[in-house]
């Protein structure tokens, strides 16, 4: 679980994004934001086994989040805030459903391809250009970041791909 959490914060660093490791009861486990108007809050639950359904003590926590944010970030009622469950888990319980409305799952291979895709287009931008020439690092991550579907709002679409409540239902 500290792993996962450590990739996400290296992931948010090389896609531009900020992070934040609450500390505390009821938080998320990391979040990814823009200023004040973006949040990406992540509940992980990357060691859950396979097989089982999405509890709804899980979503009750994933989708606290929202509220989390909204109390104690500096966000205005605009903010769009996008509360993510990372599990391997891919259906959810019946009685989950209602407290579920706003949530999103993904699986660990998702997060950990997007990791791996990242790695590889800084390592590629790394060997084509030098420390020193700053501009022509920033002009060549840009262009890879929309050609790798890497940007902030690529990233929305990949994570807001599995709403909770399309997800099969257990009863």
């Amino acid at each position: 679980m500290l792993l996962f959490i450590i990739a996400l914060e290296h992931r948010g660093n090389y896609l531009a994004l900020m992070q934040k490791f609450p500390q505390g009861q009821g938080v998320p486990d990391c979040i990814w934001y823009v200023g004040d108007t973006l949040y990406i809050s992540f509940e992980a639950k990357t060691e859950q086994t396979p097989g089982y359904s999405i509890c709804i003590s899980d979503v009750r926590q994933a989708q606290g989040h929202s509220n989390w944010i909204r109390a104690n970030r500096d966000c205005g009622p605009e903010a769009t805030i996008l509360c993510v469950i990372v599990t391997p888990r891919e259906q959810v319980a019946a009685e989950a459903l209602p407290h579920g409305q706003e949530l999103f799952r993904v699986g660990p291979d998702e997060v950990r391809k997007l990791a791996q895709t990242v790695v590889s287009v800084l390592r590629g931008i790394r060997s084509q250009t030098t420390p020193t020439d700053e501009q022509s690092m920033i002009k060549a991550i840009q262009e890879e970041l929309v050609k790798r579907q890497l940007r902030v709002l690529d990233i929305i679409q990949r994570f807001s791909q599995q709403p909770l409540i399309k997800l099969p239902v257990v009863k």
